[in-house]
């Protein structure tokens, strides 16, 4: 396991080779991304693949075969090659191979590349398909931001602002799988003022959003951080109970729900590419 630092002058951030996971982004003297406390959560920002969120008995079916498969997938567990690293961007892979087909029958290539720019920092997602059928996935990121940002501020200080006026209805998770229990999160307007509360049953898992950005700010110090996500489809909100820290994940897939009994490619927003294709996928980071 090696970190890699790159840096603008502005920004600062550090990546980890093992799951290419953002372990650090700093401004301003403020750490925005949480530290990786086990006394509630021991990761940083994992990258989500094949799978996000979990299959309905921790597997799937593919074809005439069965396959196990954890929560979230395994990306955030494997040691990634170093592609290239630049003063100012970085780049990194996880290709097919023998153990990993023993679980995803597929060719693929993922690339995660971090890019500093004068507003914050971009991170860009390449999935390819070097096999000669169609291949099935999802994507995301778990990114979970320190929360207070600032010594003296409580997490009830901060609000969600989202980019356009919602009607959003949060989804549970009852052990992992998506419940069609839902309540009300935002009801026709754009912010949310935090509470620890909101999140002892579950994620807050959001679908079909308008937005394509959501903004975490303080009312005290002003600090935050914006999340731009055009190009997913779903959004997860989390807090480990009582956590100092808030996940502001953009999703390209979703959990199971209990009464599925489908196949690989019925399940709920799977995403498909060719044989020979590629796709990218990209949100950015904005501090402030």
């Amino acid at each position: 396991m090696s970190l890699t630092t790159i840096s603008n002058g502005k920004y600062t951030a550090v990546i980890c080779d093992k799951g290419a996971e953002l372990y650090s982004l700093k401004a301003g003297g403020i750490e925005y991304i949480w530290q990786a406390d086990a006394a509630y959560w021991n990761r940083h920002a994992p990258v989500l693949f094949p799978f996000v969120g979990r299959c309905k008995g921790d597997s799937y079916t593919y074809g005439d075969a069965s396959y196990k498969m954890k929560q979230h997938g395994f990306a955030r567990d494997n040691v990634f090659e170093v592609e290239r690293v630049g003063e100012t961007s970085a780049s990194f892979v996880l290709r097919s191979n023998p153990e990993l087909k023993k679980i995803y029958p597929f060719d693929f290539e993922l690339h995660v590349e971090y890019r500093l720019g004068g507003a914050g920092l971009e991170v860009v997602y390449t999935v390819k398909n070097n096999g000669g059928s169609v291949m099935f996935y999802s994507i995301g990121s778990h990114e979970a931001y320190r929360c207070p940002l600032v010594e003296g501020e409580r997490f009830e200080d901060y609000r969600l602002r989202f980019g356009a006026n919602e009607r959003l209805d949060r989804f549970y998770l009852d052990d992992g799988l998506t419940s069609r229990d839902s309540d009300p999160f935002i009801d026709f307007g754009q912010e949310l003022a935090l509470k620890h509360e909101y999140f002892y049953r579950s994620v807050a898992v959001l679908k079909n959003l308008r937005s394509t950005s959501v903004t975490l700010k303080s009312r005290v110090s002003g600090h935050g951080v914006e999340v731009r996500f055009a190009g997913f489809k779903n959004f997860g909100v989390w807090q480990a109970k009582d956590a100092p820290f808030l996940a502001l994940e953009p999703w390209n897939g979703i959990s199971d729900e209990a009464a599925f009994f489908g196949t690989l490619p019925t399940k709920t927003d799977i995403l498909r590419l060719n044989a020979g294709a590629s796709q990218v996928f990209t949100h950015s980071i904005h501090p402030f």
